[in-house]
């Protein structure tokens, strides 16, 4: 449940826990609007970058490609990490698992 409260004096969302706030975002999530007007920054790299790898997948189809697949293999192997590295550090290298491999290969 949100909190006014705790929106004044804690967090935007004013809704505890990231789980509970993740549900409530997708929960409330209405029709899909158009994105013609929209106006994206630079810090939303990762959905422009996203937008054109579908939108590229889905012309190719049109023309008969297959769209790209990933190997089952390493996705199993990819989780998520949270770790502050020193400055110029390999980020690969961090969040292994331990025995395994020292980072995926990218």
């Amino acid at each position: 449940m949100m909190s006014r409260d705790a929106q004044r004096n804690l967090s935007y969302t004013g809704i505890a826990g990231i789980g509970t706030q993740d549900q409530a975002v997708t929960e409330s999530m209405a029709v899909i609007s158009d994105k013609q007007n929209e106006h994206l920054g630079t810090s939303d790299g990762a959905i422009i970058h996203n937008r054109k790898v579908m939108v590229n997948a889905a012309r190719g189809m049109l023309e008969g490609i297959e769209p790209m697949k990933h190997d089952p293999a390493v996705l199993a192997k990819v989780r998520s990490h949270e770790e502050n590295i020193p400055f110029g550090a390999d980020w690969r290298l961090y969040g292994a698992f331990a025995g395994e491999d020292k980072g995926i290969k990218v």
